[in-house]
């Protein structure tokens, strides 16, 4: 019996042979590949392929030629099952990343008709309709395409072994978030991970189609969190943990962003990473919770930041600590991403930076000398209103300028520019006392 989509099986399965040659980083593989279904040779082990001969084969012959030995090597390596195709592909010499992707497409393929079972006879809403995946899909189908995704990848290991590990760029990913795990352990931890994706999944489903996230609803995300957190400790060692926590946990991805332009040693990060890990268990559970914090717990928050400041400066030294305030100021950030957009110097982001110091410093200063007439104070923050904003579009170029002056970084500038430019109302007249 002719089995259903075999045609767009045996599309899918060559685009994704395809595919992997090209990524393929082994010449040998990639002759292997390409010999397989060469209209003009006779593949790696792949019998009974038909094959073209002739010097006079025209452009049109050579396709169909091709057409016809890949329908051939086809019906040579599929015997109509995948445990035997698996074996087929293998004795016939290819790659292990090739005959991944030609048996997950045939996998993908089989669980089509689950797929389609849940999704049901599903209409795509009317584009004028608000709506996001979370709410075009119900929460049960959504839970259900999860758990097909997990057995369609348990089926691809289970036919697979060994080889169904997935690419060199996915490994290096999985290492980069997990650090030097074991295999199986890492297959755990994939799983722990995804398993809490899907509870935190159903929490913000429940909250959607307009519903508002209530602090209980907070307190439960919160709560996976710490759970997902137990439950990876429990299967790593101590050791294991500390390395995932400094790859993985929201406090070192923060970090790691934060210091895109600070470029900190192995010790330096992990030094950083110790107090903020510190702050950030205190604060940031409240935070997730949903939790307001009351007017002593703000000061004693603002104290802790102090603190936290002076702890990273002990631990930097001075030099370095001068460095890290400057890679990690908002406007220091956006000059630096303007001046590599206009191919300025580096150095140039350095400079505004230095200058933002120093011009808040004059205008602190001009605003808390109540001695000086208002007259004068606003005359003395226009002037130096203006002479930043012309070093600053030496430095920056005006259209950068005007678009440092967007960005978050760019605050202390605008509110310069209105402060510089204020003008009191005039006074009222006084009151007429005609009549009176």
């Amino acid at each position: 019996m002719k089995r259903p989509g075999f045609g767009i099986i045996l599309i899918a399965a060559a685009a994704v042979i395809a595919v992997a040659i090209v990524l393929l980083s082994s010449g040998t593989a990639r002759r292997a590949v390409a010999s397989a279904f060469s209209p003009t040779a006779s593949g790696p082990k792949v019998a009974g392929a038909a094959t073209l001969t002739g010097a006079a084969a025209t452009g049109a012959e050579a396709a169909g030629a091709a057409e016809i030995r890949l329908a051939d090597a086809w019906k040579t390596l599929d015997h109509g099952d995948l445990k035997s195709l698996v074996a087929n592909l293998r004795a016939a010499g290819f790659p292990p990343e090739v005959v991944r992707a030609v048996v997950a497409a045939m996998l993908h393929e089989q669980f089509a008709a689950r797929r389609a079972q849940i999704l049901g006879d599903q209409k795509v809403p009317p584009y004028w309709q608000t709506g996001s995946l979370n709410n075009f899909y119900s929460s049960p189908q959504m839970a259900a395409l999860r758990q097909l995704a997990r057995d369609e990848q348990d089926a691809l290991r289970q036919l697979l072994g060994p080889d169904s590990a997935m690419s060199d760029m996915a490994r290096v990913y999985q290492q980069r978030m997990f650090g030097d795990l074991a295999p199986e352990k890492a297959d755990a931890m994939q799983r722990i991970l995804a398993d809490y994706s899907d509870l935190r999944s159903q929490v913000y489903a429940d909250t959607g189609n307009g519903r508002v996230m209530l602090p209980s609803d907070r307190a439960k995300l919160a709560l996976l969190d710490q759970e997902q957190h137990d439950d990876i400790a429990a299967l790593l060692t101590p050791d294991e943990l500390q390395q995932y926590d400094l790859r993985s946990s929201n406090t070192a991805m923060q970090l790691r962003s934060q210091l895109a332009y600070f470029n900190p040693t192995q010790q330096e990060f992990d030094s950083l990473y110790a107090l903020q890990s510190q702050f950030d268990q205190k604060y940031n559970s409240m935070a997730t919770a949903g939790l307001m914090l009351t007017p002593d717990q703000v000061r004693q928050r603002q104290a802790d930041q102090q603190q936290l400041q002076d702890q990273i400066k002990a631990a930097l030294g001075d030099q370095r600590y001068v460095q890290y305030q400057q890679s990690t100021d908002p406007g220091y950030l956006a000059a630096s991403r303007i001046a590599s957009t206009m191919q300025l110097p580096a150095e140039n982001a350095a400079a505004t930076w230095t200058l933002e110091q120093n011009t808040e410093q004059q205008a602190k200063a001009l605003m808390s000398n109540r001695g000086l007439p208002s007259g004068q104070r606003i005359e003395a923050l226009a002037a130096l209103d203006a002479q930043a904003n012309q070093q600053l579009t030496a430095l920056l170029t005006q259209p950068g300028l005007d678009a440092y002056k967007q960005t978050m970084g760019g605050n202390w500038l605008r509110n310069l520019d209105q402060t510089a430019h204020f003008r009191p109302p005039p006074a009222a007249p006084p009151a007429s006392t005609v009549g009176h």
